[in-house]
């Protein structure tokens, strides 16, 4: 019985583990393919999905512009 639950926690932590890696997307602004978080910015009228180091650069291009 004990195996048993060993073996359906296992199959279950790897299915989260696959789960959570996420899908690859093309960022808009660096044009590399990421995995993780992505977000939804309009630039120029257009919208682009772009990665997390591009939004923090354009946070942070925000934040100075004031």
């Amino acid at each position: 019985m004990k195996k048993i639950i060993g073996i359906i926690s296992l199959i279950a932590l790897v299915a989260m583990l696959l789960i959570s890696c996420g899908e690859t997307f093309v960022c808009g602004m660096c044009d590399q393919e990421k995995t993780g978080k992505k977000h939804t910015e309009e630039i120029f009228g257009e919208e682009l999905t772009i990665c997390d180091d591009c939004y923090e650069g354009l946070k942070a291009l925000g934040d100075l512009a004031g």
